[in-house]
C-alpha cells in the first residue's frame, strides 16, 4: 500500500520551490511585495486578482485596524504580511508546517510570534489560551492535512483562539477541486498515483464546520478565458479575454459570476481545416452561455482579433468620440473602437482601425492628449493624436 504523501517533510526541504522561489522576493513596497510572494504560492496570479482576494478576505473577516489575526499554514507569508501592514495589526501569531518558511517571515513580518506546526505534536494548540487573537484565517491548507482527525483538531484549536471571525478558505466545488488538485500535483511533480492516494485520506471537501467555514476556491469570478485587458472604474469591471481559435470576448465582471470557459464559447479548439483533418464533427464548446448557467458576453469577436488592452477616452480628446472605448489587438494590425450602451450590457458598435502593426498595449496620455500603442513586431511606439483625427 501506498504511504500518505508526507508534506511535512516536502514544505521543510530547502531546495523545495517555495523556499527558493521566495528567497529572491525583494521588498520594494508593501502592496507589490506581499503580491510577489502569493505568486510564489499561486503562479497564475495577477495583482488584480490578488487584490480582489484580499479584499474578499478583508471583508468576510471584517477586519478593524489595531487588532490582531492568526494565519494557520501561512506558507511564505504573503497575505499575512499584506493584513498585518494594511491594518497595522498587533500580536498576530503565524503557525506554518515548513521551519524554512517561518525563518523567511520572520525577516519581515512585523508584530507577530511564530510556531512550526506538525500533525505529531499539537501541544502549541495547548500552549496558546483561549480567545487569544480577533480572526484566524487558513489559506488553502485543508487539503494538504495529514488526515481528518489532524483537521478536526485544527478547528476545534481556531474555534478555542479566535474572538471573532473564522475563515477557512479552500476548495468546495468537486470540479473545480479536481483542475486545481492537478495544477498543485504539477507544481510539486508528484505522479498521478501519489497524489490521488493522498488526496483520499483528506477531510471531506471541508466540509467539517459550516457554521464556521467559508470553503471555496479563491476566485471572485468563475471560467474566465485568459484575460488581457481590464478597465476599472468605482464599480464597473470590464475586461477583455483571449479566447481559442476564435471567440474573443468582452465580458462585465461581476462578482460571484461563472463566465462558461472552457464549456461555453463562440469560438472553436481549431481553425476549420484543422478540425476537419482532426475529424471533429461538431462544436467543442456550447454555443450559448445563458442556458447553461453562465454569464454571457457583452460581445464576441467571431473571428478574434487577437485582443488586448482596453481604454476608456476622455470626452474631450475629440467631438466625434464621446463615450468611447479602444482595443487594442494582434490580428488585424489595427485598433478598435468601442461604444457601450448605458449599463454596459451591450456593443453598440465596433469600428476596426488600421494601424498596420500588431498592438499589444495602449494608453492615453493626458498632457500630450494623445494615444500611445505599443507595437509588438518592431517594439515601436505609435501615436495617435488630435491632429491626427482632423476635427
Amino acid at each position: 500500500m501506498i504511504k500518505n504523501i508526507q508534506w511535512h517533510r516536502i514544505f521543510n526541504k530547502k531546495k523545495f520551490s517555495y523556499i527558493k522561489d521566495t528567497n529572491k522576493i525583494k521588498y520594494k513596497n508593501i502592496n507589490n511585495f506581499s503580491y510577489n510572494l502569493a505568486k510564489v504560492i499561486y503562479p497564475g496570479l495577477n495583482h488584480f486578482k490578488f487584490l480582489k482576494i484580499t479584499n474578499f478576505i478583508s471583508k468576510k473577516l471584517n477586519i478593524i485596524i489595531k487588532k490582531s489575526i492568526l494565519d494557520f499554514g501561512s506558507g511564505n507569508g504573503s497575505f499575512l504580511n499584506y493584513f498585518v501592514n494594511k491594518y497595522n495589526l498587533k500580536n498576530n501569531i503565524s503557525l506554518e508546517i515548513s521551519g524554512p518558511l517561518l525563518n523567511q517571515q520572520k525577516k519581515f513580518i512585523k508584530k507577530t510570534i511564530f510556531f512550526k506546526t506538525h500533525h505529531t505534536d499539537t501541544k502549541v494548540f495547548d500552549k496558546l489560551n483561549a480567545n487569544l487573537v480577533d480572526y484566524s484565517m487558513c489559506n488553502s491548507v485543508f487539503q494538504y492535512f495529514y488526515n481528518e482527525n489532524y483537521a478536526y483538531k485544527v478547528l476545534d484549536f481556531l474555534l478555542k483562539i479566535t474572538k471573532k471571525k473564522i475563515l477557512i478558505y479552500d476548495i468546495k466545488n468537486s470540479k473545480t477541486k479536481k483542475i486545481y488538485q492537478e495544477k498543485v500535483r504539477k507544481r510539486q511533480n508528484l505522479s498521478i498515483l501519489k497524489f490521488k492516494e493522498k488526496y483520499k485520506k483528506l477531510a471531506r471537501e471541508c466540509n467539517l464546520a459550516p457554521s464556521t467555514v467559508q470553503a471555496d476556491y479563491p476566485d471572485v469570478t468563475m471560467r474566465m478565458l485568459k484575460l488581457s485587458g481590464l478597465f476599472v472604474e468605482n464599480d464597473l469591471i470590464i475586461a477583455t479575454e483571449h479566447g481559442p481559435w476564435s471567440g474573443d470576448e468582452i465580458n462585465k465582471i461581476t462578482f460571484n459570476k461563472n463566465y462558461g470557459w472552457p464549456i461555453s464559447s463562440y469560438g472553436e479548439e481549431f481553425d476549420p481545416i484543422k478540425q476537419n483533418k482532426k475529424g471533429i464533427k461538431s462544436p467543442v464548446y456550447n454555443k450559448n452561455h445563458a442556458s447553461h448557467g453562465f454569464e454571457e458576453p457583452i460581445f464576441s469577436y467571431v473571428p478574434a482579433i487577437g485582443i488586448s488592452e482596453i481604454i476608456k477616452l476622455p470626452n474631450d480628446f475629440s467631438n466625434f468620440w464621446i463615450d468611447n472605448f479602444l482595443i487594442s489587438s494582434l490580428w488585424g494590425h489595427s485598433l478598435h473602437r468601442v461604444q457601450f450602451d448605458k449599463s454596459y450590457n451591450k456593443v453598440i458598435f465596433s469600428e476596426k482601425i488600421f494601424v498596420g502593426e500588431r498592438t499589444r498595449d495602449i494608453e492615453y496620455h493626458k498632457k500630450m492628449e494623445a494615444i500611445l500603442m505599443a507595437f509588438e513586431q518592431s517594439g515601436e511606439l505609435g501615436f495617435l493624436t488630435k491632429q491626427n483625427l482632423k476635427n
